[in-house]
């Protein structure tokens, strides 16, 4: 829309046997907001309605309405290292999903990058007999375009 503020569409598939669920399907559309812009840090959120769909692991389906925030934040350490946090949120009468992703990535030579992140995912209401939170490492190679 212009240089700070933009539209959105999400469309996303999970699927976490260990917090209760087979597959959940999420679409949300709604605006981005940057709140902040400078060569070495960037801070954006966005909001707006979503709709979700659950195959939990035992039990029926459920189809709902929810809200969704989100931030993305990056901030350049030195040249071809950055910090990266991206945080979201999904809120209904049903329960809450709150999840993290903290990572550092850096430049190995070329297009190609190492990136280490650390994801913490947590339900407010989690299925019975389920955990409510979570926790994901990765190690990713990142080749860019």
């Amino acid at each position: 829309m212009n240089e700070r503020l933009s539209a959105y569409g999400l469309l996303q598939a999970e699927h976490d046997p260990v917090l209760g669920y087979d597959a959940r399907y999420s679409v949300s559309t709604g605006l981005g907001y940057r709140v902040v812009r400078s060569d070495n840090l960037s801070i954006d959120v966005q909001g707006g309605p979503a709709f979700r769909h659950i195959e939990p692991v035992n039990g029926p389906n459920e189809d709902g309405f929810s809200g969704r925030g989100a931030l993305d934040a990056r901030l350049k350490l030195r040249p071809g290292v950055q910090l990266t946090q991206t945080g979201a949120a999904f809120l209904d009468s049903r329960g809450n999903t709150f999840s993290a992703t903290t990572g550092i990535e850096a430049q190995v030579f070329g297009p190609l990058a190492a990136r280490f992140s650390y994801n913490i995912q947590y339900e407010s209401q989690p299925a019975a007999g389920r955990v409510s939170t979570d926790r994901l490492g990765r190690i990713t190679l990142v080749y860019g375009f």
